[in-house]
């Protein structure tokens, strides 16, 4: 929509559109009555420059920055999903219940059948070995996320910088 500039006696500019030609406004700079020249007339007006609106035009340092905070929030989401569960091959609370449930022969004829003869050191057991396997899988690809994640927000943060430097669309450079 175009403005003009209705001049005022106290040498102000008042903005008029053409939905007030023929009307009266009232000046912002010294309160005065002014008529507003017909719709005929009012093109004989200077037109107001227009403003160019405070928005950022999209580039790639936005993309770049939405894309990085993305990344790192699902990265850093997913390593979450992925790390290594503490799941115990042996149950504590197992043992001891079997323990107290068993008659003392039973636990001195455990002992000397074998518990007397093994050691602390021992081959960890199948079950055990699947699981040792599992939790350094997982605890891989959990640091590789973290890792994605991190480079995600560095491209973030850097695109963030750029962004935060560039000038308003219309507002030189």
């Amino acid at each position: 929509m175009k403005i003009f500039l209705l001049p005022c006696d106290c040498s102000a500019d008042i903005p008029v559109s053409a939905g007030l030609a023929g009307g009266r406004v009232n000046c912002p700079a010294c309160g005065r009555a002014v008529d507003v020249p017909k719709l005929r007339e009012l093109g004989q007006l200077r037109e107001q420059q227009r403003a160019v609106a405070e928005q950022t035009r999209w580039s790639a340092a936005h993309a770049v920055l939405l894309a990085g905070t993305a990344v790192a929030a699902i990265a850093w989401a997913a390593s979450l999903l992925v790390l290594p569960r503490t799941n115990s091959v042996v149950d504590p609370a197992a043992i001891r219940a079997a323990v107290q449930a068993a008659s003392d022969q039973d636990i001195y004829r455990a002992w000397k059948q074998g518990l007397s003869r093994s050691g602390v050191q021992r081959p960890p057991t199948d079950e055990e070995q699947k699981l040792l396997r599992t939790s350094q899988f997982s605890g891989g690809v959990s640091r590789g996320l973290q890792i994605l994640g991190a480079l995600g927000a560095l491209a973030a943060a850097a695109a963030a910088i750029k962004v935060a430097g560039q000038p308003a669309a219309g507002g030189g450079r």
